[in-house]
């Protein structure tokens, strides 16, 4: 179900202490098969998929996390700094659509 999606891709940028976790920690995170199906999941549920797949939105937020790491880019590269603030923005978003939903201020049935 998306809301479960949700609280599993939201787990991938935090640990228990609500810390990012280290890169190869997240790596691990990114390829484990549920992650990779709360992707999907939440993707078709957003009914994007031909603009967003599973692949991408992972790819997101392991930029939102390590850009540097990531994107291996200098300061100038302006692409790869538009990829990364566009990443946290959408990182941003589930997390906080992720919140709203546990604090039951909408229906998880918007997400369907």
């Amino acid at each position: 179900a998306p809301p479960d999606a949700l609280k599993i891709l939201v787990s991938i940028v935090e640990d228990k202490d609500g810390q990012p976790p280290s890169f190869d920690a997240m790596r691990s995170k990114m390829v484990h098969p549920g992650t990779i199906e709360a992707a999907r999941v939440l993707v078709e549920a957003l009914r994007q998929p031909a603009r967003l797949n599973d692949r991408t939105l992972l790819s997101a937020f392991l930029i939102s996390a390590y850009p540097a790491e990531v994107l291996d880019a200098d300061e100038k590269d302006k692409r790869a700094k538009m990829l990364a603030k566009a990443s946290c923005g959408l990182v941003s978003a589930i997390q906080a659509l992720a919140g709203t939903l546990s604090e039951g201020s909408i229906s998880s049935d918007f997400v369907r």
